[in-house]
């Protein structure tokens, strides 16, 4: 028998006969994958805990006939139980694996984006909109699909409006331009391009900012 090994961390569960489950992990060596646990019982104690979203688990993977794995061992790294002392923190972690799942497509490094879930789920306390959005905005950056500047793509002129990813400026903007503030596009420009979460521990995030980056979200992978 020939297992693989991998880490990943849960993004779903679904219930699947009796006492089974199917999952959907994200593996940093083969991006979103489905698994099935069979027999699944509190006995079962590490199996039991993967099958808990936001767990990150080191598992020995067997490829089936079909294209869900079987589980045959695994070693629980990170439940991530902090998240469960705050609404608001699971609820971030919920949008930020709900993005994933909406836009993920197979070509795109998942080491990276594996290591983007980790990374921005486990600091959600320090400004939960900010590590929201900037999470947003790397995945788009990830997938090649935006470029933040503070200069038109056209002319190089102040840019301050952002369509299909690129930043446009008054002349060149058109009616399905998303417009922006100038402090607003400076925080847009530090939620996609920040190097360190210490960025986005002091932003203040507004709700209509809010639903200005999801809808730009929206609007690229859809």
């Amino acid at each position: 028998m020939t297992l693989e090994k991998t880490t990943a961390i849960t993004l779903k569960t679904i219930p699947y006969k009796e006492n089974s489950k199917i999952l959907k992990l994200f593996s940093k060596d083969h991006g979103i994958i489905s698994v099935i646990i069979n027999n699944l019982s509190s006995k079962k104690n590490n199996f039991f805990k993967l099958a808990s979203v936001f767990t990150i688990s080191e598992i020995d993977l067997k490829k089936s006939s079909s294209e869900i794995f079987n589980v045959k061992d695994c070693d629980i790294l990170d439940e991530n139980l902090f998240l469960r002392s705050n609404l608001q923190y699971i609820k971030t972690a919920s949008y930020m694996i709900n993005a994933i799942l909406s836009s993920y497509y197979y070509k795109t490094n998942s080491l990276k984006i594996f290591f983007l879930i980790q990374n921005y789920i486990k600091n959600i306390p320090l400004n939960p909109n900010a590590l929201y959005l900037s999470f947003l905005l790397k995945i788009l950056l990830s997938y090649g699909n935006i470029n933040i500047s503070f200069k038109c793509s056209i002319c190089k002129e102040q840019a301050l409006y952002l369509e299909k990813g690129d930043s446009l400026c008054k002349n060149h903007k058109t009616v399905y331009s998303a417009e922006f503030e100038e402090d607003d596009f400076k925080t847009l420009y530090i939620l996609t391009n920040a190097k360190s979460f210490n960025y986005l521990k002091s932003l203040h995030i507004s709700n209509d900012f809010i639903e200005k980056v999801k809808n730009i979200f929206d609007e690229i992978t859809s």
